[in-house]
């Protein structure tokens, strides 16, 4: 299948406790020489901070690839690299198809205008057609689920209706590229099903999805392919399932063998003292993670005191 998104080698730096420049300036590169001569470039340099550090990836068309990692990993900053609301400070991506996106709750949205306007408002910014708005607004409007305020102003909508009629907006565009960031979680469950189904939707049809989310029943569930982002950096592409268990396992560490030395300290009584615990897959060798879809076992080891 041909490519969707080539990410190539992108990096995005911020400066710390100042405002970004979309240009550089003469002041700015004298600041920096002198800085360099009186050997203070590492002074300046501790006040920059990489959001994302040489990322590379690609995306086929059709494909559905879900982003995790904690908050601060850099997933929002690789969005917004790819639907160019910024630029990378290094590096490219190149993007193939009609892009729709939903990165924040009413982003295009004028809170003075009612729902009704924004939608023509928002599928404007969006790259629709006002007569393609015209014949698929009665869709949007039973999809978003909130007919009765489509003549409300928005600045009076909940942080929920914002995020109904946002994606029923960019859901109804039919982008051949989806970007979604985690929106959906200030949705209630029924939407959040509903707004799943047309992603999975989108995939079926040979659209590409990309999505971030903090759901990881989701990740398994939607994606055919995960990438885990830390630090900027990709630590691991590939098949969901694996992602999420490795992901997971670092984020929420746990002892899987415990032991004890003694029978004083030993859980028990008198008729019995317990050795050891351990989790165990199926080759019979402790395991740090485990994953649903596979056999596990507990061992128990325990010395009986008396009969």
């Amino acid at each position: 299948m041909p490519l969707a998104i080539e990410a190539e080698e992108l990096s995005k730096r911020y400066r710390l406790g100042q405002m970004q420049a979309a240009y550089g300036t003469l002041r700015d590169s004298m600041v920096r020489t002198a800085a360099r001569l009186a050997g203070r470039e590492q002074a300046l340099a501790r006040d920059e901070i990489w959001a994302l550090r040489d990322v590379s990836f690609t995306v086929r068309e059709g494909e559905v690839l879900g982003v995790v990692g904690r908050n601060g990993a850099g997933k929002s900053t690789l969005l917004k690299v790819l639907t160019r609301i910024t630029a990378p400070t290094s590096g490219r991506a190149i993007i193939s198809g009609r892009v729709g996106s939903l990165l924040e709750v009413g982003t295009g949205f004028n809170p003075e205008l009612t729902g009704r306007d924004n939608v023509f408002l928002n599928g404007s910014i969006l790259g629709m057609k006002r007569r393609e708005i015209q014949r698929k607004l009665d869709d949007i409007i039973e999809f978003s689920g909130i007919e009765k305020f489509m003549d409300t102003p928005v600045k009076r909508y909940s942080s929920g209706m914002y995020v109904r009629l946002a994606f029923s907006v960019a859901a109804h565009l039919e982008p051949e590229i989806l970007l979604v960031d985690e929106v959906l979680a200030v949705g209630d469950a029924e939407f959040q099903q509903r707004c799943l189904g047309r992603m999975e939707d989108f995939g079926g049809t040979g659209r590409t999805v990309l999505f971030v989310s903090h759901n990881m029943q989701t990740i398994n569930q939607l994606c055919d392919r995960a990438i885990w982002i830390d630090g900027g950096t990709i630590v691991e592409d590939g098949d969901p399932s694996e992602v999420v268990a490795h992901y997971l396992s670092t984020a929420h560490s746990s002892n899987s063998r415990m032991s004890w030395p003694d029978d004083e300290s030993a859980p028990g009584d008198d008729l019995a003292r317990l050795l050891s615990v351990r989790v165990i897959g199926e080759d019979g060798e402790t395991i740090e993670s485990a994953d649903a879809r596979s056999s596990v076992g507990i061992e128990i080891r325990f010395r009986v005191l008396r009969s």
